[in-house]
Parts: C-alpha cells; sequence; structure tokens
C-alpha cells in the first residue's frame, strides 16, 4: 500500500463508522490512537482488520481496500476453501480469546513483523556493503 491509498482506506473506515477523526475512528476500531498512527507512517492498514470489518460490515473488501466496485455486498458465507486447516483453527481459537487478548496478541504479531522486515532490510544492506568492499 502507499501513502495515498492508506488515507483513502482509512476514510472509507471513517465512513463506515460514520466518524470524522483519527481519534473517532481508533476508538471504533478499538485500536490506540498511536497504532492508527503508525498504519499511516508505515503505509499499511492490517489486511485482518480489513477482512473482519468487511465481513462485520457487509460491504466489499475489494470496496474497503480499493474503492472500486460495489460497496454493499450480499449476504454471502465467506470462501472459506482459501484457508487451511490450520488457519480455520487459528481463527476459532482467536475467537474465543478476550477483545483484549486478541489485540495484544495482534500488536505483538504485528511487532514481529517489522522485526522480520528490518532484519531482511539489514541482510540487503549488509549484501550492499560486502558488494561495496569488493569493488573498491
Amino acid at each position: 500500500m502507499n501513502k495515498k491509498s492508506v488515507d483513502a482506506v482509512l476514510l472509507r473506515l471513517m465512513s463506515l463508522f460514520n466518524v470524522d477523526s483519527d481519534s473517532e475512528l481508533a476508538r471504533a476500531l478499538n485500536v490506540n490512537r498511536q497504532t492508527l498512527a503508525s498504519w499511516r507512517k508505515r503505509d499499511s492498514v492490517p489486511y485482518s482488520i480489513c477482512i473482519n470489518i468487511a465481513e462485520e460490515k457487509g460491504v466489499s473488501l475489494d470496496w474497503l481496500l480499493t474503492g472500486k466496485g460495489e460497496e454493499e455486498v450480499s449476504n454471502v458465507e465467506p470462501a472459506t476453501e482459501s484457508f487451511s486447516q490450520a488457519d480455520l483453527k487459528m481463527l476459532e481459537l482467536l475467537n474465543q480469546l478476550d477483545p483484549e487478548v486478541r489485540r495484544d496478541l495482534m500488536r505483538g504479531a504485528e511487532e514481529k513483523q517489522r522485526v522480520i522486515e528490518m532484519e531482511k532490510q539489514l541482510k540487503e544492506l549488509s549484501a550492499t556493503i560486502e558488494r561495496l568492499k569488493n569493488v573498491g
């Protein structure tokens, strides 16, 4: 996602929740205001949150993410064939947890993903430095 598309997704979320500010949206999504700010900074809204909201609000995920297509969707059961049994079991277990525990797990998963991305960038930078040393 880029900055423009993240802003557009957040605007569509504001519209869905009928709110006018990031603070109100954060409350509606049950996340900290700082979490919302970090999404803007990283140019990324968690896909899992978008899926949950699309299902809860009965809107098209395509519309929510891209603004294209029909906003509302018919009451069709979500397709589960793209999920493995392990994925479905994980979702079932997560849904049984207290919302605060789920938020903590989400924050932990997001932090782990950031660490993984930083490690990848570090490897790439190290490789670039090695190449530059060998050239000089």
